[in-house]
């Protein structure tokens, strides 16, 4: 991931006006500690105010009880299933406005490796992880950190940005990947450790 951070695909103009619609992904295994509960209510709640679409691209244990609950709403619903093909994640990743990265509270989670590929594309993430994740978000703008018993206050955020709001918030993804977990960081804090054990020795 750190080594192809460079060439990553351009993200403008592949993704409807988040005034219009809000696509939300979700990578990988849908599974007993995905938070499925927050993201049906998330979802719910949205399609009452605007057309609200979920994309899948991942299986697990959780699919199926998701699609259930979701099949007589209004959130339109995209399983790509489990698939190693770049293309279709690229395509998922450039078009979706949210990343969602949600554990049950008893799970300790610092990064996933979904939310690195969020931070990788741009998307912004929303996120119920303590911790690293937690921090990066609140201080970086890239994203939403939600609480399942205030799920319409996140929702309220998201009704209320702006195509600039949100343009902002993926820039702020993109930047926040770059400066913490892309290849040229790694050099960089690589080559201080070294230093730093050379100088020492």
């Amino acid at each position: 991931m750190c080594l192809s951070g460079k060439e990553t695909t351009g993200i403008d103009g592949f993704r409807t006006s988040i005034r219009e619609e809000i696509r939300i992904l979700f990578l990988g295994s849908l599974n007993n500690i995905t938070d499925t509960e927050s993201l049906i209510a998330m979802l719910n709640l949205m399609a009452k105010f605007r057309k609200t679409c979920l994309s899948v691209v991942g299986g697990g244990d959780g699919l199926r009880k998701l699609e259930k609950r979701l099949v007589n709403t209004k959130v339109r619903l995209i399983v790509r299933g489990i698939t190693f093909d770049q293309c279709v994640r690229e395509e998922e990743l450039t078009q979706a406005h949210f990343g969602f990265n949600g554990y049950k509270e008893t799970t300790e989670v610092s990064v996933s490796y979904k939310a690195l590929d969020y931070l990788k594309y741009g998307l912004p993430i929303i996120n119920y992880t303590k911790g690293d994740l937690e921090e990066l978000i609140n201080d970086s703008y890239c994203g939403l950190n939600y609480e399942p018993r205030e799920i319409k206050t996140t929702v309220e955020k998201m009704l209320s940005l702006s195509v600039s709001d949100h343009r902002k918030m993926c820039e702020n993804a993109r930047r926040a990947f770059e400066e913490k977990y892309s290849y040229d960081h790694f050099q960089a804090t690589l080559a201080c450790y070294v230093e730093g054990l050379l100088t020492s020795g």
